[in-house]
C-alpha cells in the first residue's frame, strides 16, 4: 500500500532536518583540584537515563526536537568528581561529615533556536500544519526547555539543572547559557560549545555552593 503524500513529505522532512544531529563530541570542563580538607560524601542518586547521552526526538513535530542530553561520557573530567571538588573548595566546613545526595545533574544542548528559526516551511516547502508544528518548542518544565526571560534572543543554549539533598533539604541550581553563533548541528562548533558548557557548569556549581552556604 502506497504511503500517503503527506506522510512521505513528513518523512523526508525528518530525514533532511536530522542530518548532522549527533551527540558524540566531548566537552572539556575546567579541571578543579579537590581540597585535602574536604571531608564529606557525595552519593549519585540520578536516574540511569540521565547519565546517558540521547537525542530526545528525531521527529520535527515533537517539541523535544532539537534537544540532546549530554551523558556522563560527554564531559571531561567526570561531572560528579568536578562537583565534589568544587563543593569541597567552596562550601568546605559546612559539609563536614555530611552526605550530599545528587538527585539530578542534567546537561542539555538545545538547538531549537536555530532549527526552528531556519524552518524550511517558511519557503513554502511544507504544509501549513507542519509549519506550525515546527514552531512548537519545549516547555520550560521539559528537559532542555527554557523561558523567554532565560533566553530572550532565542539562541541555541546549554541548559544545566542540578538538584542535591543535604540533611533532608533540597537545593536546586539552574543555568541557561546562550551559545550565539552556533549553527544547526549538534556535532558542529565544538570549540564554541566547549566554552559555553564549561562556563555554564562553573556558574551552576557556584550558584549551588551559595545556596548550601546559606543553609
Amino acid at each position: 500500500m502506497a504511503m500517503p503524500f503527506k506522510s512521505l513529505l513528513l518523512a523526508g522532512t525528518v530525514a533532511l532536518l536530522t542530518i548532522g544531529c549527533d551527540v558524540h563530541p566531548q566537552f572539556k570542563l575546567t579541571p578543579v583540584k579537590e581540597s585535602e580538607q574536604s571531608h564529606f560524601v557525595l552519593e549519585d542518586h540520578r536516574p540511569l537515563a540521565e547519565r546517558q547521552s540521547e537525542i530526545l526526538s528525531l521527529m520535527v513535530t515533537n517539541p523535544a526536537y532539537g534537544i540532546a542530553r549530554m551523558g556522563d561520557d560527554r564531559t571531561v573530567p567526570d561531572r560528579m568528581a568536578y562537583l565534589k571538588a568544587f563543593l569541597g573548595n567552596e562550601v568546605g566546613a559546612k559539609l563536614e561529615g555530611k552526605t550530599v545526595l545528587v538527585k539530578s545533574f542534567a546537561i542539555h544542548r538545545n538547538n531549537q533556536g536555530r532549527m526552528r528559526g531556519t524552518n524550511p516551511s517558511k519557503s513554502g516547502l511544507l504544509t501549513a500544519a507542519i509549519s506550525n508544528a515546527l514552531e512548537e518548542k519545549a516547555a520550560p518544565t521539559q528537559p532542555g526547555g527554557f523561558t523567554e526571560a532565560e533566553n530572550p534572543d532565542g539562541f541555541n543554549v546549554a541548559v544545566i539543572d542540578l538538584l542535591v539533598t543535604v540533611d533532608g533539604k533540597d537545593y536546586r541550581a539552574r543555568v541557561v547559557k546562550p551559545a550565539p553563533g552556533t549553527v544547526v548541528r549538534f556535532n558542529g562548533d565544538v570549540e564554541i560549545w566547549d566554552k559555553v558548557v564549561a562556563s555554564a557548569m562553573e556558574e551552576v556549581v557556584v550558584q549551588l555552593s551559595g545556596k548550601l552556604k546559606q543553609g
